[in-house]
């Protein structure tokens, strides 16, 4: 994916949290309901498909915890932690608005 469409398929997200916002749902409250510090998308996952609340971070440990990229190789595994780190990088971002 280029940055094109990864800065299109964000815009996508942030079009659908904002049109959630203004129907009335209230993602500070969900985030305490839940008890962990999601992020909007994160928390649609976990209420409306059931899956676990997991942080984008936790998502990213599980992968590496269980080698998935050991089949790929060192390289693949170098770009997941250049991942994360860029993640947590617009997480303290977003989270200084």
């Amino acid at each position: 994916m280029n940055s094109l469409e990864n800065g299109m398929k964000q815009d996508r997200k942030e079009a659908i949290i904002k049109e959630l916002e203004e129907r009335g749902v209230f993602f500070e409250e969900l985030k305490d309901e839940v008890g962990k510090d999601l992020d909007p998308f994160d928390l649609i996952c976990h209420i409306a498909f059931d899956m676990p609340p997991l942080t984008r971070r936790e998502r990213a440990n599980n992968v590496m915890k269980k080698n998935y990229f050991t089949k790929y190789g060192e390289s693949a595994r170098e770009v997941l932690v250049i991942c994360q780190d860029l993640v947590q990088i617009k997480m303290r971002k977003i989270s200084s608005y």
